[in-house]
């Protein structure tokens, strides 16, 4: 992200409540530092120095450190949308894309 995360990705609908979507989110971003603190699952990290690859491995590195295990981890950039298919019960495409995830593993 430039900065921080994109207001299409704040939404409830998408990653924007840590109750809706029960995952916490860490956001790098490359031109200026995020002080937004008002989503408490949402951690930013700040480093103009980091291309997409090496970003994603800072990310990883943190994940890893923390004390919670994940099912799964997701890296995704910040202009991501995702839409359901005709066939999908969910109306949510973040929420149809975690059962999918759910039911894989």
């Amino acid at each position: 992200a430039e900065q921080c995360l994109s207001d299409h990705l704040r939404s409830r609908e998408a990653i924007g409540s840590s109750t809706a979507c029960d995952c916490e989110v860490m956001v790098l971003s490359y031109k200026q530092p995020c002080n937004d603190t008002s989503l408490r699952h949402v951690e930013y990290f700040f480093d103009p120095s980091k291309s997409w690859a090496t970003g994603r491995n800072l990310l990883y590195e943190n994940a890893m450190e923390r004390d919670k295990l994940f099912l799964y981890y997701i890296f995704i950039d910040d202009d991501i949308e995702l839409e359901t298919t005709d066939n999908q019960k969910l109306a949510n495409a973040w929420r149809a894309f975690e059962q999918s995830l759910i039911l894989y593993e």
